[in-house]
């Protein structure tokens, strides 16, 4: 069983080295090879077929079918003359004499006549060292062949082949592969309270996919070692990576399991210094407040709940940019710049007590408290007019708004029961003073 924790990545020596994972790059002895990589050819991607199908070789017709359309070309003849350009091309590099292409019994390889040449592709070995984390018997070398899968990925399988259908069938397994070591890596670091380990290896899985999972799986290690600050920013860091600054907005599911992320901090005790410091605004703003979509929906249930009390006056003001034409923006460099510019705005033009969001990339929510009707139209104003002194003619501002106090979305059943939840309140606390 030690040959199953015998993890070996580095190239060395005479060794051909073949990167397929988040990139296409191939080495001889850790020099770049002396044959041209160009994303689209025939003649490479043979070339990486019979490197990764390694001594088993692959067939004639498998090689057909992921090479051509069989139904608009002759793929017998396209493959000969593919492998003829191959053999060309191998005999005029580093590597003539040293690997050939041979077939026997309509089966093809890439044979080695060097002995001291290695021939490795990232995927192969990837999926090598997880099929021997599955056999292995101990924690510690199961882990550890788990690590290496994970440093093996760098990203999708062959990324500059996309649309090809032998690459798009094997993506999706090394992906899968990936997400299960992440998993499985990170059950066996808990066990082991390796948590530092977690939050290096989730930092490496939110890179390669923004995923909550991961995001949940780093949070949990870090109350794990009582780092409340830094699981807050993961979690800040998280909504910035789901929503952006794009403005796109995640589906339901994805803001749910945000919200759950966000409640474990729930449970991270501290003193009220810690406390004070992770709910302060870290730095003194004059205008308005910019929150994130799903904090802006909170504040906003909050502020509608207080409006149909009769306790506050707010008004919701939607913000949408246009072009000249009034048409919606195509060009998606100059609509984030209008963006910018209409987020820098809108924080300037409105007071501190107010809050606004991005709802998609061409529109922005404000919520104002304690206006009145007449009083929006002056912020409307003064928004619309700092817009056109700072962009001219080139862009249309749409302004709406809608009195909270005339929301439709009311229920009367709602209301009667709060009444009657309210009065029964008075009557208790009454009793309680007479005791």
């Amino acid at each position: 069983m030690e040959n199953d924790c015998d993890v070996k990545e580095e190239t060395e020596g005479k060794e051909l080295y073949v990167c397929t994972l988040g990139t296409l790059d191939a080495r001889y002895g850790g020099e770049p090879l002396d044959i041209p990589l160009s994303a689209g050819g025939k003649v490479i991607q043979l070339f990486l077929l019979l490197i990764w199908a390694g001594k088993e070789g692959i067939s004639r017709v498998k090689l057909q079918d992921s090479l051509y359309d069989r139904k608009n070309t002759d793929a017998a003849n396209a493959l000969r003359i593919t492998v003829s350009r191959l053999r060309k091309m191998l005999s005029q590099s580093i590597l003539q004499d040293k690997i050939k292409i041979e077939v026997y019994k309509s089966t093809y390889y890439l044979n080695v006549y060097d002995e001291h040449l290695k021939i490795r592709m990232d995927a192969v070995l990837m999926d090598n060292y997880y099929q021997q984390s599955q056999r292995a018997e101990t924690d510690t070398c199961r882990q550890q062949l788990l690590e290496s899968v994970c440093r093996l990925y760098n990203g999708d399988f062959l990324p500059v082949m996309s649309g090809e259908a032998w690459v798009e069938s094997s993506r999706s397994h090394y992906q899968d592969i990936y997400f299960k070591s992440v998993r499985e890596a990170c059950a066996l670091m808990a066990r082991h309270r390796d948590y530092e380990k977690i939050v290096k290896l989730c930092d490496t899985a939110l890179e390669i996919y923004p995923l909550v999972e991961w995001v949940e799986e780093k949070m949990e290690a870090l109350l794990s070692l009582k780092r409340y600050g830094e699981a807050l920013k993961a979690y800040e860091n998280a909504l910035s990576i789901f929503i952006g600054e794009t403005g796109n907005i995640p589906s339901d599911y994805v803001l749910a399991r945000l919200k759950q992320v966000g409640a474990q901090l729930q449970n991270a005790s501290g003193g009220i210094e810690d406390i004070r410091k992770s709910l302060e605004e870290k730095e003194w703003s004059a205008g308005a407040y910019y929150c994130s979509y799903p904090g802006f929906i909170d504040c906003f249930r909050r502020e509608n709940r207080l409006t149909e009390r009769g306790r506050r006056k707010g008004i919701l003001i939607i913000c949408t940019i246009r072009d000249a034409r009034d048409c919606p923006i195509e060009n998606q460099i100059r609509l984030q710049e209008y963006s910018d510019i209409l987020n820098q705005v809108i924080h300037d033009s409105l007071r501190r007590g107010d809050i606004y969001t991005k709802y998609s990339p061409d529109q922005f929510l404000i919520m104002a408290s304690d206006l009145k009707k007449d009083k929006c139209r002056m912020i409307e104003n003064r928004i619309a007019n700092s817009m056109r002194s700072r962009c001219g003619q080139k862009v249309i501002l749409h302004l709406q708004n809608v009195d909270l106090g005339e929301w439709g979305g009311k229920n009367e059943e709602a209301e009667k029961l709060q009444k009657q939840r309210d009065a029964g309140k008075r009557k208790r606390s009454k009793k309680y003073y007479m005791q």
